[in-house]
């Protein structure tokens, strides 16, 4: 690996930056992870934490961005800045790594009825229910399957409503991609295909 055996910094707080420090702490002599937040708890999975906080070659620098890129033709050197703090410091590397997350654009789903939370994630199956009930906008006489939405018309499949695909979803247990994808294909007897004529 290029980085092997170097120190690295690493911009995020979310999954996809907890599994690349998990990733990079195998090869490199050192993984800090520059954290906006005050703790990994806001965008990051319970099981992701425990293992970063169990593997020794990873630092949390929490409440902290990269203010200043430093080097001629490569990064030589990154200045952080504590924001709970005001410290600023500079730090040898030359291998910065960003894995920001985003907003999710599911505006125009809240717009059409689809629940989301206060994130704008869509919300899902068992996560539809408060008190054991589904919402109001649910109409069927069972509860909602794992990637159902409170939204009943549909694009895709015919009585299946709108399935999000995962990120679009706030995922608080370790799925893949392609797990969600295998999830729902192991249950092909609640999709009914529409056909379309051309």
């Amino acid at each position: 690996m290029l980085c092997g055996r170097q120190e690295i910094y690493l911009v995020g707080g979310g999954n996809s930056a907890g599994q690349a420090a998990l990733h990079f702490a195998r090869y490199a002599a050192g993984v800090n992870m520059v954290v906006r937040e005050d703790s990994l708890s806001v965008y990051m999975s319970e099981y992701l934490i425990d293992r970063i906080r169990a593997e020794p070659k990873v630092k949390v620098l929490l409440n902290t961005e990269v203010i200043a890129l430093h080097g001629d033709r490569i990064l030589q050197a990154i200045t952080l800045r504590n924001n709970a703090t005001g410290r600023e410091w500079t730090a040898e590397t030359s291998w910065l790594f960003l894995c920001l997350g985003g907003v999710p654009q599911t505006q125009w789903a809240a717009q059409a009825g689809v629940v989301c939370d206060s994130g704008g994630y869509i919300v899902t199956g068992s996560d539809l229910l408060k008190g054991n009930k589904p919402p109001n906008s649910w109409v069927l006489d069972r509860k909602p399957y794992a990637m159902e939405t409170s939204l009943r018309e549909n694009w895709l499949f015919e009585g299946y409503g709108l399935q999000p695909v995962h990120q679009l979803r706030k995922i608080g247990r370790a799925l893949a991609p392609e797990g969600i994808s295998c999830g729902h294909l192991s249950s092909p007897q609640r999709l009914k295909p529409i056909h379309f004529d051309w």
